[in-house]
């Protein structure tokens, strides 16, 4: 069953354990049938705070949302915050990422937030200031 859709070109292809990140089109791939993969909403004790919305001062039509102000400063907390949500949801009790930077940091404090053990794994030419951040 194909299960990744192209919704430039309606090119259907299979996720494997390699498949192309991008359509031959150029597209980037959507799931063909999201209700397979539902995310739970989290719960209000897992919400992060607001980040503000700010005007361009130049194009009253757009908008910067400031991630920059999450708890890590990085707009990585969302997404860390949504899978260690829907893993403690789904039962796990453990987390791996692979990162060098604000991606393990984002995800410590997600797992700390529902409780999850975490373990990082980082390059071993990592220097010793960034990785003991």
């Amino acid at each position: 069953m194909n299960d990744l859709l192209c919704h430039v070109c309606s090119r259907e292809v299979r996720t494997g354990s390699t498949y192309p990140l991008r359509c031959l089109c150029g597209s980037l791939w959507a799931a063909k049938d999201p209700s397979l993969y539902p995310v739970p909403p989290l719960r209000e004790d897992e919400v992060l705070s607001p980040t503000p919305v700010w005007g361009d001062p130049r194009d009253h039509g757009l908008w910067w949302k400031r991630e920059d102000l999450n708890p890590t400063g990085s707009f990585k907390d969302r997404g860390a915050a949504v899978l260690a949500s829907l893993g403690h949801q789904c039962g796990a009790r453990r987390a791996v990422v692979d990162s060098s930077g604000s991606a393990a940091l984002a995800a410590a404090a997600a797992a700390a937030e529902t409780g999850l053990d975490l373990t990082v794994h980082t390059p071993a030419d990592l220097p010793g200031a960034k990785r003991d951040a």
